[in-house]
């Protein structure tokens, strides 16, 4: 499936396509080390950390609550 975006053609993987099905992909984690070489995105990324605490203890207390 392709998707135009911003002027450019995005082709987007098979929903059930794993990362073992596409040596390609790769995990949010292998990702995110890669983009943590990058000073300004971890500068951004280490400031909005409080914030994504928040979040996550949010969720976690309401899934706790609905087990």
């Amino acid at each position: 499936m392709k998707v135009k975006e911003k002027g450019q053609n995005i082709e987007l993987n098979k929903r059930n396509e794993t990362i073992e099905d596409n040596p390609k992909m790769k995990t949010f984690d292998d990702m995110l080390v890669k983009q943590l070489q990058n000073d300004e995105f971890k500068k951004e990324y280490e400031a909005i950390q409080p914030e994504m605490d928040v979040i996550r203890a949010r969720v976690d207390a309401r899934t706790s609550q609905e087990q």
